[in-house]
């Protein structure tokens, strides 16, 4: 089975490395070593997928997936950063930390522009050149870029 995970893509939702499990019997998934996100695991300890190949397949389908994880990454940081170095009793910091939450909660691309614009502009105001903010505004930035929604 060690073949198989040579083949597997990194975890979409964290970048992670995911490895196949299951036998002959049981039917195959495919599970991530960092996060343990399950794709094919069913009920009972039945899984999905008769075998290996077509959990790989199925594990590596969905590239729609990526930008998600990428989505997750840019809002971690952007959470991390702003508990970090912003004072998080200011209510427009407090407000952000929510709209991120909000987000997760819902994968909704409005809120995610919307934390994506409020972080940027925050960041871009900061004037003592901390180099952790910069890479979380150059992270945001890159990413609206990619996606046109500058």
């Amino acid at each position: 089975m060690n073949d198989f995970n040579q083949l597997l893509d990194d975890c979409p939702f964290c970048g992670g490395r995911p490895y196949i499990f299951g036998d002959e019997d049981c039917g195959y998934g495919v599970c991530c070593y960092d996060c343990n996100t399950l794709k094919g695991s069913g009920p009972f300890g039945i899984n999905d997928f008769d075998t290996p190949e077509a959990a790989v397949r199925a594990w590596n389908r969905r590239s729609d997936m990526s930008e998600v994880g990428e989505i997750n990454r840019i809002l971690s940081d952007c959470y991390t950063t702003l508990c970090d170095y912003y004072d998080t009793t200011n209510n427009r910091v407090t407000k952000i930390l929510e709209l991120i939450e909000k987000s997760r909660e819902t994968n909704g691309r409005k809120i995610i522009l919307h934390v994506f614009s409020e972080c940027c502009e925050l960041f871009a105001k900061r004037e003592d050149n901390n180099h952790f903010i910069h890479e979380a505004l150059e992270r945001i930035r890159a990413w609206r870029v990619r996606h046109d929604t500058e």
